[in-house]
């Protein structure tokens, strides 16, 4: 990443979260602020989806162990693929 990529990636997540350069690079940044943010803009709808994409990961990375469930890595995939699609199209 060349250095103005980094100054506009900076400057991007500063207005998108509403921080200041100076709290963002300060001492004081506390990564729970993105974190606040992100959770105040999504609503119930977004939420819901945003954890069953979650969960399908864990599945398929194998972190969560479902072991009676039969769907293979590929369905799980489609599955991933389908509700981030849905997700862009009623943003």
């Amino acid at each position: 990443m060349t250095m103005s990529n980094l100054v506009a990636s900076v400057q991007l997540c500063c207005e998108r979260y509403g921080v200041t350069l100076q709290t963002l690079l300060g001492n004081s940044f506390v990564g729970q602020t993105i974190d606040d943010t992100c959770k105040r803009r999504l609503t119930s709808k977004h939420y819901g989806r945003a954890v069953t994409i979650l969960e399908l990961i864990t599945i398929k990375r194998s972190v969560l162990d479902v072991s009676e469930c039969h769907v293979s890595d590929h369905d799980i995939g489609v599955m991933v693929d389908l509700f981030v699609q849905r997700n862009y199209k009623t943003l």
